[in-house]
């Protein structure tokens, strides 16, 4: 998919009006910038010598030159991410110093302009087209890790007919292989249709639980997850784990957790040390699993707008996960003393 071309535009008495096409006697017709919005604005003019004369004048909102302004800084701000290779902080001080403080601050957020920028130098490819489809198949990019290995493990059918799609980097079922504690946990508000959930297999990598194994399935009955879990199995035949830890483990912890506020207030702190010592340190999520939904949540915020991110956008993030336990293993090995996510809380 290419990318959109953005007409120029034109500010005109306080509204905005874009090219549209050039007529026969060489004068260039213009439409409302609102046109295709809610506002539904059907003000029309011309263009010729450099004079706008309206045909059909604007309905549907007021002008506003701020908004204006507002808008053609970011125009200005998106066509100059994709030809420069500046970093944000002086495009972005570039554009405060061409259109002033007001106009910048109503064209967006510090980190909506980012993320901007970030989709103007942003490089669609073949592959994240396809895998985006409502019908996604993964395959080139969408198949490998950032550093070009293997890292779609299967994409395969349950007995129920539910579609199951693995991912994992070499590095990770090699430590998943030794780890002695699986815990999984689902994760639905980024999966999207025509999958359910993105259900990750985490296992012990030093004092921390990492995650390890990202499944993207169609469908939550038990024998779609057994059915993920003896295909794993067939990857890596040692794979033998002695503590398993689900989502359902830890329902009566969190149920007493959360009836803490209608207790009594003054016996609050001695309730929250006997819930502590209800179960076992490691039956408690921690930090470093809290990390993952986190940043893997970050792609939520970059989505445009949508509810849910795309599969290339979620695979995106599932690859650097994959890049950071590769960096946090290579500086284990290289210092044993290292944090493993200690720089993540930094």
């Amino acid at each position: 998919m290419s990318k959109r071309a953005f007409r120029p535009v034109h500010p005109h008495q306080g509204f905005l009006i874009r090219p549209v096409k050039v007529l026969s006697s060489g004068e260039e017709l213009l439409y409302c910038t609102e046109r295709l919005t809610s506002t539904a604005c059907f003000a029309s003019a011309k263009l010729s010598n450099g004079i706008i004369t309206m045909d059909r004048p604007h309905s549907g909102h007021v002008p506003d030159e701020g908004l204006v302004m507002a808008k053609i800084a970011r125009n200005s701000l998106r066509e100059s991410a994709a030809t420069s290779a500046a970093p944000p902080r002086d495009l972005l001080h570039e554009m405060r110093t061409e259109f002033g403080v007001q106009p910048v601050v109503m064209a967006g957020t510090q980190s909506s302009l980012r993320r901007m920028i970030s989709r103007a130098r942003d490089t669609r490819c073949p592959d994240s087209d396809v895998a985006d489809k409502p019908d996604p198949q993964f395959q080139g990019k969408m198949t490998l890790d950032n550093d070009g290995q293997k890292f779609l493990l299967f994409d395969s059918i349950s007995p129920t007919g539910g579609r199951n799609v693995a991912f994992g980097s070499e590095l990770a079922m090699e430590l998943l292989s030794s780890a002695t504690l699986l815990l999984t946990d689902g994760t639905f508000s980024i999966a999207r249709d025509p999958f359910c959930q993105l259900w990750t297999l985490h296992g012990n990598f030093t004092d921390s639980t990492t995650a390890f194994v990202y499944v993207l399935m169609e469908k939550r009955s038990i024998v779609d997850y057994t059915d993920v879990l003896k295909r794993l199995k067939d990857l890596i035949p040692s794979w033998d784990p002695s503590d398993y830890l689900g989502g359902g483990a830890l329902y009566d912890y969190w149920g007493l957790l959360r009836s803490l506020p209608f207790g009594d207030v003054t016996e609050v702190e001695d309730d929250f040390e006997a819930l502590c010592n209800l179960i076992p340190q490691s039956v408690r999520p921690d930090a470093q699993m809290e990390s993952l939904h986190r940043n893997i949540g970050r792609c939520i915020t970059v989505t445009h707008g949508r509810s849910t991110p795309l599969l290339s956008e979620l695979l995106r993030s599932l690859r650097q996960e994959a890049s950071k336990l590769k960096f946090d293993k290579e500086a284990l090995d290289f210092d044993p003393s290292y944090e493993v996510n200690a720089l993540f809380y930094q």
